[in-house]
Order: structure tokens, then sequence, then C-alpha cells
């Protein structure tokens, strides 16, 4: 007779899949192995199924497709792609329930090996259920009005590696110093870093240093009170107020004059901050991000930026890679850029041809991410539905056949193509048709390119 004893000591022979389906059941959250070529489970436990309102049965069968919002199975392949060269990503995603009603989840993803096939380990949160003052990384607050995987799309693995790690510094309240050109996307970076941390729930308050008056700039910061100075006919919040609990977004951060630099600077050693004409200092718990196209480093060294403050910024730089040093991405901006201008035309747009793309591909891009949007932009508004095309003045406006990065210096390229844009539009800077909007720069950037290049008009 054996001994009931020795059966614990007799070898396991469960199927090593049972072991692990068996240890998925163990996760307190929604947990899908996703097959990395089908799209299709194979492996999840019941709190998967029961999310969705399907059966273990039933849930078997169903694909990623099924499960998205607004199934769009070419941008899903592009995304799977990007996540197999990064490793891993989180984002937010509507999914459809079984009866059809939607939830808002967030994912997150890492590829792994499952039994000898490429899979996608994904665990789930239903962004409705967190407790209340708990919003999960990567719930989007009202005041972005984008998810981040409505957002973000790339092909080129530095774009990957950047997002990846954008996401790491982002559950932390660690100060960060987003750097890239005009046009790269630095306010989308900031928006996911408020998107993933912890104070998503929040406010999200964007503010262009460059863009407030000299002799108002501590009033829009730091607020004021009735009669502070004249034309205070009233108290008013400023930005660190209205972004208290949340993200402070400081953009062109490199054009706020020297004086207002050292106040800054007191506001993000400590958590207070004084409004124009108040008596005593208020609380904010405020995480600041702030993003330049400017090298800070070489004007603190030329005691045009304090170096105090750019140090205190520069505790996480990222740095924002232009659009010709990543051309990968280009093809997938395209498709999702043209997708979003069909629901703002509100008609068929079309897709893009090899030779179009040929060009764009070739393309220096110096407005980045911003001129490709308004390149295309236009050619949608002129093409016909369903048959989209690059205008034919593109090679003349936006394209220099004779681009060869191997033989001229990107300033000297960028700087003969400024000349052409202006000459195109009058030396017109501001305004519709200006200068500016055709290069998808803000007008104050192009002044301080036009400086910096010695472009002069004619005389």
């Amino acid at each position: 007779m054996t001994n009931p004893i020795d059966r614990l000591f007799e070898p396991d022979t469960t199927p090593p899949e049972e072991l692990a389906h068996n240890l998925l059941e163990t996760f307190p959250s929604p947990v899908v192995v996703f097959d990395a070529e089908t799209w299709r489970p194979i492996g999840f436990n019941d709190h998967a199924a029961a999310m969705m309102g399907y059966t273990r049965d039933e849930f078997a069968s169903v694909s990623i497709s099924d499960l998205e919002a607004v199934p769009a199975p070419d941008e899903t392949k592009k995304h799977v792609e990007a996540i197999q060269r990064v490793g891993g990503e989180t984002f937010v995603r509507e999914h459809k329930c079984k009866d059809g009603s939607l939830i808002r989840v967030l994912i997150s993803v890492r590829w792994i090996r499952w039994f000898g096939r490429a899979a996608m380990m994904t665990t789930w949160h239903d962004t409705a259920k967190l407790p209340e003052g708990k919003s999960a990384p990567g719930t989007p607050s009202s005041a972005a009005g984008e998810s981040p995987r409505e957002t973000y799309v790339w092909a080129d693995p530095r774009s990957g590696r950047l997002l990846s790690l954008v996401d790491r510094v982002a559950v932390t309240d660690t100060t960060v110093l987003v750097t890239g050109e005009t046009g790269t996307g630095k306010e989308r970076i900031a928006r996911r870093v408020h998107h993933v941390s912890p104070r998503a729930g929040g406010p999200f308050v964007a503010v262009n240093c460059a863009a407030l008056p000299a002799d108002l700039i501590e009033a829009e910061l730091f607020g004021h009170v009735k009669g502070a100075f004249s034309g205070a006919t009233a108290a008013r919040k400023g930005s660190f107020e209205q972004a208290d609990k949340g993200t402070l977004f400081l953009d062109e951060i490199g054009e706020l004059p020297l004086p207002m630099q050292a106040k800054l600077l007191r506001a993000l050693d400590e958590p207070w901050i004084q409004p124009l004409g108040a008596s005593s200092p208020r609380r904010v718990d405020v995480r600041v991000v702030a993003a330049t196209n400017r090298n800070l480093a070489e004007a603190a060294s030329q005691a045009r930026f304090r170096s105090d403050l750019y140090h205190r910024l520069n505790a996480f730089p990222v740095h924002i890679a232009p659009l010709r040093e990543r051309r990968q991405d280009i093809g997938v901006l395209v498709t999702h850029v043209l997708r979003r201008l069909e629901q703002e035309l509100a008609r068929p747009v079309g897709t893009m041809g090899d030779d179009d793309l040929s060009s764009l591909e070739r393309y220096s891009w110096p407005g980045n991410v911003r001129e490709l949007q308004n390149v295309l932009r236009r050619a949608a508004i002129l093409s016909s539905p369903n048959e989209f095309k690059l205008p034919d003045d593109w090679c003349t406006t936006y394209f220099d056949e004779a681009f060869d990065p191997k033989s001229e210096s990107l300033d000297s390229r960028m700087k003969a193509h400024i000349e052409t844009i202006l000459e195109a539009c009058n030396w017109s800077i501001e305004g519709s048709g200006g200068a500016a909007e055709r290069l998808g720069m803000a007008p104050s950037t192009l002044r301080y390119r036009l400086n910096k290049l010695g472009i002069e008009r004619p005389k």
C-alpha cells in the first residue's frame, strides 16, 4: 500500500503548457498572451475573458482586431512590429466587449517566447475601475484630448527606444527637459509623460514662454490678486496653480527672460509660489516638463541662460531626433496622418503612391513632423476623393531633387530651403500663407533661425 506522504515527493507530470496556464490564473489582473503571427490568444486567465464578457471557449477564438473599438489592421500590424523592435510598451486603447460596449484599457505589453512561439504578453487594467484619485499610468487626462495610442506611431527603432525611456521617467516626479528641433513633437512627448504618470488624472497645462509678454510673464506663471497691477480687476490663478496635482509644460523655455529664470528656479526648488500682490505664498504640487529647440548648455556657458536653472531642468534630458534622422517613421506617419485627415475632411483621402512616398523620404524636413502634416493636409485638400497625390509644385516648393546629406552641410541646405520659401511668400513671415506657416514653425522660431543662419531680405 502506497504511503500518501510519498505522493508529495513524486515528480510533477503536469504538462508544461498546463502549468503555464495555471500560473496565469494566479495573476490578479487580466493577462492575455497573443500569438505574434495570428494575433489570437494562446494563453489567458479567466479575468481577461470575464472583463470582455466572453466565456473561456469564446475568448480563445477572438483576435486583436475583434477587440479593437475601431479595427485598423494595417496600423495594428505596424504597432506590433514596433513593439517587437523595442521589446515592450505601455499604452491606452479602447476595447470592444462582446455586447458592443466600449471600455478604456491600460495595456502593458512585453515581447516573449511562449513555448517556442513569438508572442506578446499583455496585462490589462480597466481605467474606469481604478480607485478614486489613483489614476493608472497611461490614463489620458481630459485636457489632453488624445490617448497615447492615437498619438504615437513609429517604425524607426530609435523612436521606440525614446518612448520606452519616456515611460520609465514618467512614473516618477522627476523634472524632464525635452529637446529637439521645431516640429518634432516635443509637446506630444510632454503629454505622454503626463498620460503615463500617476498624475494623469490631474490637469495638463501648457505654456509657451516665447508667447508671453515680458511684463506679464510673472503674473501668467504665478497668478495675481485683485488690484495687483493696473488692469487686474479680479484675482487670477497662474499656470502653476492651474496645474496643481498635475503637469505643467513650459514650452520654449529658452526664451524666458533672465530675470524670470531666477523666480522659476525658486518655484522648482520649493513647493510654494507667490502670486503678484499676495501677502503669503501658496503651496502647489506640480510636475514640470520643459522643452526647447535651443542648446541650453551652450546658452548657459555664454551667460544667456542661468546655469543653475539649466541643471535643475536637465534632471532627465530627453532628445527627439529630427525626422531626417529617422526616415523609417515617415511611411507610418503618412498613413496615420491621412487617416486622421479623412476624419477631418469627412471624405475618403486614399493612399499615397510609392513615387510620392519616395519623394517624402528623400526630403530633409527642416520643419519635421509638423511640416509633414502641413504638406499632407494641403495635398489632401487639393486631391480628388480617394485619389491622393502630392501637388505639382511639391518639387519646387518643398523638395529639392539635388539634396544629398553627404555633399552639403545641414545648415547650408536649411538656409537655401528657408530662402526659397521666403521668396515664394514674398518674405512674409507671419499670417496665413506666411513662411512660418509653410515651414511648420512658430514665427519666433523662424526669426531665431533667420538670425542664426544669417538670412536677410535682399535690398
